[in-house]
């Protein structure tokens, strides 16, 4: 370990992606910023996946755009959820589809609500088992998402169906996020959805969100 800790930056990047597969988890420990800074993307994604967990979160938190998009599906899959949790709000945005869609539920509900946010309108990748996952796990999550992050999870047809499925999950959603129903959206919400809808929630329905609204729904 002490002797890979004396590397430069420069030795480190020359590193062949066969002995980068053969660091040991407590030579990789040793890995300053500037040596992590210094792994391009063919090592990084040489790595294998007993040799991520192996990263620190500190290690984690200072990777770069461009070697976080190197990382191969599996490695993201293979990521703790304490890893998951110090990615910075750059880092969340620079995940691509397929990492995205790999996220395990474990590493779903150790998102923040800041993470949440970093994702922007991409969050609608999420697959519906995914989104179910955020709507059990951590109601803060949901409080969290932009009314534009709501609007591009209606846009793939599953958000009230997967998402905003439960009474918590329902109450837990902003009045912002309400109102990015359209009236013919909003209509799609069962009775059960209606009826956990909270006061705050309900005075800032539309006119048109009310108007669409059937007897069944309303009793």
């Amino acid at each position: 370990p002490n002797q890979i800790a004396a590397f430069k930056p420069t030795q480190i990047a020359a590193l062949t992606t066969s002995q980068i597969a053969a660091l040991t988890g407590d030579q990789i420990i040793t890995l300053t910023t500037l040596q992590i800074s210094a792994l391009i993307t063919t090592q990084m994604a040489a790595f294998t996946t007993i040799q991520i967990v192996a990263f620190t979160p500190i290690q984690i938190s200072t990777l770069t755009v461009i070697q976080i998009r190197a990382l191969l599906p599996n490695q993201i899959a293979n990521l703790l959820p304490i890893q998951i949790s110090v990615f910075t709000p750059i880092q969340i945005s620079a995940l691509t589809v397929v990492q995205i869609r790999v996220l395990i539920p474990i590493q779903l509900a150790a998102l923040t609500p800041i993470q949440i946010s970093a994702f922007t309108t991409i969050i609608n990748v999420l697959t519906s088992s995914q989104l179910s996952v955020l709507s059990s796990s951590n109601q803060s999550q949901i409080a969290t998402l932009s009314q534009t992050q709501v609007s591009a999870l209606i846009s793939t047809g599953s958000l009230i169906d997967t998402y905003i499925v439960d009474s918590p999950s329902i109450s837990a959603t902003i009045s912002t996020q309400i109102s990015a129903f359209t009236p013919t959206q909003f209509a799609e919400f069962n009775s059960n959805q209606i009826s956990a809808l909270t006061s705050t929630q309900i005075s800032t329905l539309t006119s048109s969100q009310i108007s669409i609204l059937t007897f069944n729904q309303i009793i």
